[in-house]
């Protein structure tokens, strides 16, 4: 189903992401069902998969890493309906019989296609005999896999001793070609959390066509505050990775609608929920404690430093080099009092 060992292998899957995974938790190794782990190491039955944890530890890694990405999982999901509309040799069978009313034996010497119909088989072809006032089977198979789509009719020619039987025998098949599908499925963590206002965040949005032809998406729908537009084709069995950009201007929670892939699919889920809060810039506090300074700042915020300078207007910044912790519901740096002037900021 287009997957591949671990990437430790010489083998390629069906997508870059087509790997097997070994992985360490709890200072052990582990394999998953795809992979060749070392000696030594514990083989576990999952098939690599980010969003799947074994001992608190991801059982794969995303597929929007292109060079160490291992998601069996998702190959497994995208090529699914491939695998499961291949049919190299569906048959069927019907029986022809060949009778004799006459008072003497007679020969069948040959049965065969007027013209050439390599996806027809018959038993017996020839030759045999047929007894007075008797009746011979004669069965005729189709491999619909072989034979061409929508309506064929082909007459089989019979040889009674020596002579062609008028009209010979009719074989009529309909194999009608499966109709185009195109299957739409959407994956990615579009739960964005916090983000401060006037910043912005990145996430990836995935969409995936487990349909038997190809997919066209027109464009992409979002709710305010959302973007990350696209437009293209995605082969059957294939998918497409898209930046999705969260940019909130006011301190408000973002979402309630979903974003929606506008395209020709045929069946399938085009839509996706997708949320997001925009949080105010946090405002940082200094207190003096004894002979040190105490700096603090809202610790729902989250991805700002601490920095300073020594002089202003600053032509550098250095970061704090203590590092914050969390007290209560906020951010908390303790600096000892020193010597010179200092001048504080937060930043991301």
């Amino acid at each position: 189903m287009g997957c591949a060992h671990d990437r430790g292998q010489p083998d390629t899957g069906a997508y870059s992401y087509s790997y097997g995974y070994v992985f360490q938790s709890g200072g052990n190794t582990y394999g998953d069902i795809m992979s060749y782990p070392p000696v030594g190491a514990t083989r576990i039955p999952y098939f690599s998969n980010p969003n799947v944890l074994y001992g608190g530890v991801p059982t794969g890694i995303s597929e929007s890493q292109p060079t160490t990405s291992a998601n069996t999982a998702l190959t497994m999901n995208n090529t699914a309906s491939t695998v499961a509309g291949f049919r190299s040799a569906v048959l069927s069978a019907s029986v022809v019989t060949i009778s004799n009313s006459s008072a003497s034996q007679i020969t069948v010497s040959s049965i065969s296609a007027e013209t050439p119909a390599p996806w027809l088989s018959i038993s017996p072809q020839g030759s045999f005999s047929v007894n007075a006032n008797s009746a011979q089977n004669v069965t005729v198979q189709v491999d619909y896999g072989l034979a061409p789509s929508g309506y064929s009719n082909v007459r089989l020619l019979v040889v009674t001793n020596g002579v062609s039987i008028p009209g010979g025998i009719a074989v009529i098949v309909d194999n009608d070609t499966p109709p185009p599908t195109r299957v739409i499925s959407l994956s990615g963590n579009l739960a964005f959390g916090n983000v401060t206002v006037g910043t912005s965040a990145q996430s990836t949005l995935t969409i995936a066509n487990n349909g038997n032809s190809t997919l066209t998406v027109n464009s992409i729908s979002y709710p305010s505050g959302f973007s990350g537009n696209w437009s293209g084709t995605i082969p059957q069995g294939d998918s497409h990775n898209v930046s999705v950009t969260f940019s909130p201007i006011s301190a408000i929670n973002y979402g309630g609608n979903n974003l929606v892939v506008n395209s020709d699919a045929t069946s399938g889920t085009g839509s996706r929920a997708i949320s997001g809060v925009g949080v105010s810039r946090p405002n940082l506090s200094i207190s003096k404690q004894g002979g040190d300074l105490v700096f603090t700042w809202p610790a729902n915020v989250s991805g700002f430093t601490l920095e300073y300078t020594t002089n202003l207007p600053a032509t550098s910044w250095t970061s704090n080099p203590i590092l914050p912790v969390i007290v209560g519901q906020n951010y908390t740096v303790t600096n000892p009092i020193t010597d010179g002037n200092k001048f504080f900021r937060l930043t991301k």
